[in-house]
């Protein structure tokens, strides 16, 4: 796992001719809700120009453990 924008992944050669070829990027583009107990937000996953798609998640936690509410898929490209 790796902590870096598109431009640091281009740089140390992970990106090249805009497509990621051993990997995908996981982003979160806007928290809707969030708190100790749940969560909710959209979110984009990149694999390439033409390999993409965005999202809404939403989770909860009961009983120490965190459960998937909804993953819905926004757009593709």
């Amino acid at each position: 796992m790796l902590d870096m924008s598109i431009d640091e992944l281009k740089t140390a050669g992970y990106i090249k001719d805009f497509s990621f070829k051993e990997g995908i990027m996981f982003g979160i583009d806007k928290y809707n809700s969030y708190s100790a107990n749940s969560v909710s937000f959209d979110g984009k996953k990149w694999r390439s120009g033409i390999g993409a798609i965005g999202f809404t998640f939403k989770a909860v936690k009961k009983n120490s453990k965190w459960k998937k509410i909804k993953c819905d898929m926004n757009w593709i490209s």
